[in-house]
């Protein structure tokens, strides 16, 4: 009875799923239009972000904004460098993610570990 929740996950099975779904979409640029492609990838973002937002707040309870902000400021970054300088894929978002790390950390050092002071004790 002491055994782990993580013990009764079938990580086999995981695994397979896991393998079947990056190989399908790997190949579903060949099959699919630019347009179609532009749609997926915004989707998988999107999906990306949700599952994220759903282990902070759905599963731990906290509110947070944060991990957005982090988005928003290294896609911005990185569409800028990418639309005005013409700088290439590989280099904007690398360039885009030290953006945000800098213009974030600011905000995240000075917090305090555990639940905010100024949580709402009735939720």
């Amino acid at each position: 009875m002491t055994r782990s929740f993580l013990a009764l996950i079938a990580w086999r099975r995981v695994l397979l799923f896991t393998l079947i779904g990056v190989a399908a979409l790997s190949a579903l640029p060949q099959f699919v239009g630019a347009y179609a492609l532009h749609v997926l990838t915004i989707s998988l973002y999107y999906v990306i972000l949700a599952a994220s937002w759903n282990l902070l707040a759905g599963f731990t309870g906290q509110f947070s904004l944060a991990h957005q902000a982090f988005a928003a400021v290294g896609a911005y970054t990185s569409g800028l460098l990418i639309y005005h300088y013409h700088w290439p894929m590989a280099a904007s978002i690398p360039s885009g993610i030290a953006m945000a790390a800098l213009r974030c950390a600011p905000f995240i050092w000075p917090s305090p570990p555990g639940p905010s002071p100024r949580r709402c004790t009735s939720c």
